[in-house]
């Protein structure tokens, strides 16, 4: 990182909070469009590992987690796939709470 960069960094972590929520959403904000379908997948992807670290910390094993009894669970792990209007949706969806709060989006993909 060059020194001009991490001299902003040690300077936008000094400000209060609010104003780092601020500086963070309009960072997020000029990045490239093009990139938000791919981003979206990533967060959809850390949304379900976050779930199923969860699920292991609850202490649920494979058959609870699908909600089927032992003869009827396969042993191999579920694959998930968003459709891709549903990741417009979503993509709609976390605009629409940037739009009402600065970094209520962020909470809505978390």
């Amino acid at each position: 990182m060059s020194m001009a960069v991490e001299q902003i960094a040690e300077e936008a972590l000094s400000l209060p909070s609010e104003a780092r929520a601020l500086l963070a959403h309009r960072l997020v904000e000029s990045l490239d469009p093009a990139e938000d379908g791919y981003i979206l997948q990533l967060w959809a992807a850390e949304a379900l590992r976050r779930r199923d670290d969860h699920l292991q910390r609850a202490g649920l094993n494979d058959f609870e987690r699908r909600g089927a009894c032992p003869s009827q669970a396969r042993r191999r792990p579920m694959r998930y796939e968003l459709h891709p209007e549903a990741l417009d949706d979503f993509e709609d969806a976390a605009r629409f709470y940037a739009g009402c709060q600065v970094g209520l989006e962020l909470r809505f993909i978390a």
